[in-house]
């Protein structure tokens, strides 16, 4: 069954290679702009950030982890996403607003792991790899896939509507609801690990660095 369902990722990667291409192009311009824009908040704004993240290191070493309240939050967080991905995969006129997304999460993960680095050194070093890695090794796949599975619905949609004719509605919609619905089932997996490992590797690095 996983291999099957590997064989058909990667026949669908090598299918739209020019969009897988193009998606993770937008996400990496993300991250890299947003890590340069840590460089120009304020004083102010960098002393705010900075407070905020030492008083929280602070109290996660003497915290008590809830881990079923952040699995909620990170399941109904990342499954919203996936959500209106596959909501605008159905217009032909979300194809921009998909790429938007990819490229906010991209900017969101490049400006928090650049302040992280930028403020805590080694510490934010660690912090990176062992508290945002590990769920975006789930994440960033779903987000990419999902993104690719969305945008291709929604050519293949346009050149129906040009043409006149959408042979096959009812089967695309389903492959491309099925794509979706896997990528949620892998964004279920990033929410455990964020929920019930991350949290540990915060609490150790908090802790006794």
């Amino acid at each position: 069954m996983l291999n099957r369902i590997l064989h058909r990722i990667g026949y669908h990667i090598l299918e739209n290679f020019w969009l897988y291409l193009l998606i993770s192009l937008i996400f990496v311009g993300g991250i890299i702009v947003g890590a340069m824009s840590v460089g120009a908040l304020s004083p102010l704004q960098e002393g705010e950030l900075s407070g905020y993240i030492s008083q929280g290191l602070l109290n996660i070493s003497n915290w008590e982890i809830n881990s079923t309240e952040m699995l909620k939050y990170a399941v109904v967080n990342n499954l919203k996403i996936i959500g209106l991905i596959w909501l605008l995969g159905l217009t032909v006129i979300g194809i921009p607003l998909v790429l938007g997304i990819i490229f906010f999460r991209g900017f969101i993960l490049g400006f928090t792991v650049g302040f992280l680095i930028q403020e805590r050194a080694v510490q934010g070093v660690l912090l990176s790899f062992l508290s945002i890695l590990p769920q975006n090794i789930f994440n960033i796949p779903s987000l990419v896939v999902s993104g690719a599975a969305s945008i291709s619905f929604s050519l293949w949609l346009v050149k129906g509507r040009l043409s006149h004719r959408a042979p096959g509605m009812l089967q695309q919609l389903i492959a491309y609801t099925m794509w979706i619905g896997l990528m949620a089932a892998l964004v279920l997996a990033g929410a455990l690990v964020e929920a019930y490992i991350s949290p540990l590797f915060v609490k150790l690095i908090a802790t006794h660095l």
